[in-house]
């Protein structure tokens, strides 16, 4: 059994990798990965920003308010989220495309290292 997994780990090295490494260059030769102006793959957020706080007295670092859980009235457990007053954000679409193309040579990648020993 230990020279069935030597076997296809030398296998994985000689062939393997190789051909992976030809593949995913091929991949970044397209035009999906080979863009030079990534304003087209920029997304607006849309999130606001606030506008500054202005002191009157700059010696003293500003005090900064915590949030208080404690007098919440809400009995659910877990993580307190606060939310976004525009609602939630979309993900990029040009990068959801770039990461559904590039997970599953990157998990067989990873499946094919862990048969490698150490």
């Amino acid at each position: 059994m230990a020279s069935g997994t030597a076997k296809k780990a030398e296998e994985l090295v000689i062939q393997g990798f190789p051909q992976k490494i030809i593949e995913l260059d091929a991949l970044l030769k397209t035009s999906q990965f080979s863009r030079s102006d990534f304003s087209e793959v920029h997304s607006s957020l849309n999130i606001p920003i606030p506008e500054p706080v202005l002191l009157n007295s700059h010696a003293e670092p500003p005090v900064n308010k915590k949030w208080k859980y404690e007098n919440a009235t809400d009995d659910i457990p877990g993580t307190k989220v606060m939310a976004l007053p525009t609602g939630l954000i979309p993900c990029n679409k040009h990068m959801c495309e770039l990461v559904h193309i590039l997970k599953p040579h990157i998990r067989q990648l990873v499946e094919d290292a862990n048969l490698i020993p150490i």
